[in-house]
């Protein structure tokens, strides 16, 4: 199985040392490797020795706006196993305030989809769950401002979405 991120090939069904960075996610590398943060730091030394790291230990001392690009450097260097991956995405998702300005919409496309997200399953939390098992009719919510009304983030919470 290959699966392609921005340019980013995944071979085998691992990430962890299968990844190689191009394009927009290459760019952002250079960019994590500048700042010079002990997560990014241990990601790429995880990456750099052909072993993962626990997305927990990782990101134990980040600030949830900085899990994204954390996440995005944790995927460039092959630092994450599959499972860790998805544990990454959905806390980076969940936890940053803001994750659609934390990173690129695509870039967030290509994660979900990297993670397994396709149009027969969708990610519950950690899990990825079959569309089928969904009811035929869902409602769902977004509060957005005008202009940003097709967003990734929906909710089944009325009271939520307000």
């Amino acid at each position: 199985m290959t699966a392609y991120l921005m340019g980013m090939e995944r071979s085998h069904g691992e990430l962890g040392g299968q990844a190689r960075p191009y394009g927009a996610l290459q760019d952002a590398l250079r960019w994590e490797q500048e700042l010079g943060d002990a997560a990014i730091e241990r990601a790429h030394r995880a990456g750099s020795r052909s072993v993962t790291v626990e997305w927990a230990e990782l990101t134990s001392h980040v600030a949830r706006a900085d899990k994204p690009r954390v996440l995005v450097a944790a995927v460039c260097v092959g630092a994450l196993s599959d499972v860790e991956f998805r544990v990454g995405l959905e806390d980076a998702w969940t936890t940053c305030e803001w994750p659609g300005r934390a990173t690129d919409r695509g870039v967030w496309v290509d994660l979900f989809q990297m993670a397994g997200v396709d149009d027969d399953r969708y990610l519950h939390e950690t899990t990825l769950t079959d569309r089928a098992s969904l009811p035929e009719q869902l409602r769902v919510y977004r509060a957005a401002a005008e202009g940003h009304e097709d967003g990734l983030s929906w909710t089944t919470s009325f009271e939520r979405a307000h």
